[in-house]
Parts: structure tokens; sequence; C-alpha cells
């Protein structure tokens, strides 16, 4: 549900790669953003922000959307609204840079929680993100933008000696 619409609009994210915006008074649709181009895996929304809707998606991209404005989705995804893209920085091709889970500090809502097709959670301070188009090129440059990294101490070391994914799927 988006935050102070009187529960009156709701948001999805699906396999179809969409979000969308639905009108729960209408039943309509009222906006739809194509801008992914993996599945949507975790919306988020946050109150400080009410009019403002992040993704995170298997194309390795969180992205954020603004209710207030209009947009149209190139056909090729080449939107500018990814806050952070994990082939930028994560490098290890597509199997690595999925994002699995994403969620937003209640209590310091410029913080992010990103959880990719790895043990780790990263930590992003909002403040010092921007919008941007979404990478083509592989990188595995260091992230200035992610604060912190964490791991449970157990599975980040198995994790060096096994080809097997441990992703994180859930951070809160």
């Amino acid at each position: 549900f988006l935050p102070f619409t009187g529960d009156h609009f709701i948001v999805s994210g699906a396999e179809d790669r969409e979000v969308r915006l639905h009108d729960l008074t209408t039943f309509q649709t009222s906006q739809i953003w194509s801008c992914c181009r993996g599945r949507v895996k975790r919306l988020a929304v946050s109150p400080q922000s009410p009019h403002l809707i992040w993704s995170a998606s298997e194309d390795g991209c969180i992205r954020q959307y603004d209710t207030r404005e209009i947009h149209t989705c190139s056909p090729e995804g080449r939107c500018r609204n990814v806050l952070i893209d994990l082939k930028r920085t994560c490098g290890a091709g597509p199997n690595y840079t999925q994002c699995k889970c994403l969620s937003i500090n209640p209590v310091r809502t410029e913080q992010f929680a990103v959880g990719a097709l790895d043990p780790y959670v990263r930590l992003y301070d909002n403040r010092i993100l921007s919008l941007s188009y979404p990478s083509n090129e592989l990188s595995s440059s260091p992230d200035p933008s992610c604060v912190a990294h964490f791991a449970p101490g157990h599975i980040s070391q198995s994790y060096r000696k096994h080809t097997r994914s441990m992703p994180n799927t859930i951070a809160s």
C-alpha cells in the first residue's frame, strides 16, 4: 500500500518485469513502469517519501519510481531511474548480480539494505546515490555508495570455498 493515500493505492511487481500502481477505488491501473530487464523480486515504500516506490529486480538494479512524474519507459529498458546497479560493482555476471531483497530502514529512511545472489547484505545511503541509466558492462570495482557489507561469519567463509550459490533472500 502506498503511504498517505488512505489505502487507496497498491503497488505490484512480478515476473512480467513491470511495476504497477493500482487505484483500489476505481479498480484501474493508474501507472505502469516496464523498465526492469529481470523479474521484480521486491518492492519498498516509505512514509517519509510517500510518492516514491523502489523495486529490486533480477537484472541487478534497484530502481526508484516517482508517482508524481509521468514516465515512459524506453523499449530496451534504458530508463534513468536506477539507484543501484550491482553489475557495476559485483561484475561476476548475471548469475551473481540479481537483486533478491530490498528493505528500507524504518527509522533512518535514507538507508537501504539490499540482498543479492550471494550471502551479503549491502547497506546503502540514499543521500549519496543519484539516478542513472542501467549499466551494460560488468565491473568489479568497489562501490563508493555502499556503506557496509554484512554476512553471517559461517556462511561468508564457506561461500568462498564452494561454488554453490547462497542467496540472501530476506533483509529487514
